[in-house]
């Protein structure tokens, strides 16, 4: 829920699921010049998909404070990261076309607005992608966004010959 939740607010860059002990958390990377740590535990506590909020810092665990009692330091404990973080994308065919991280949690937040995230190149390769869905398109969710594109445009210039 936190993954959705979290994936379409203005500031955040990646966002990646996973469980601590039997919490199921959501490790959020944002852009500090667009949005606060305070910003995104307001809107953690408002949605509810934050119980507890784990910080990094003091400062954090003061601003989370604010919010929720239930604030704990991240500590060094183990978090074990879902091996399919983009589950949604998984399900069809953009999970072969090359996106970069930030375009990658937004689709996976909002699939019904995929093609707004994408870049005119992007929109092509996908329509070629769904013409062709048995050319042998390699996954590219988690795959570096250059070495993806390099093997689809591969793969893409091989069904134009």
């Amino acid at each position: 829920m936190g993954e959705a939740e979290f994936g379409l607010k203005k500031g955040i860059i990646s966002t990646r699921p996973g469980w601590l002990g039997s919490v199921e958390v959501v490790e959020v990377k944002f852009d500090p010049g667009v949005t606060s740590f305070e910003d995104l535990a307001r809107h953690a506590a408002k949605k509810r998909c934050a119980q507890p909020i784990f910080a990094c810092n003091d400062k954090q665990m003061k601003t989370a404070k604010v919010f929720t009692s239930q604030v704990k330091p991240r500590g060094q404990k183990s978090i074990r990261w879902v091996k399919d973080n983009k589950y949604y994308m998984s399900q069809g065919s953009l999970k072969y076309l090359p996106l970069t991280k930030t375009q990658a949690t937004r689709i996976n937040a909002g699939l019904t607005q995929a093609s707004y995230w994408l870049s005119p190149s992007q929109r092509r390769m996908l329509k070629t992608i769904k013409a062709h869905p048995r050319a042998g398109w390699p996954s590219a969710i988690g795959k570096p966004f250059l070495e993806s594109w390099a093997a689809a445009r591969k793969i893409a210039n091989k069904l134009k010959s």
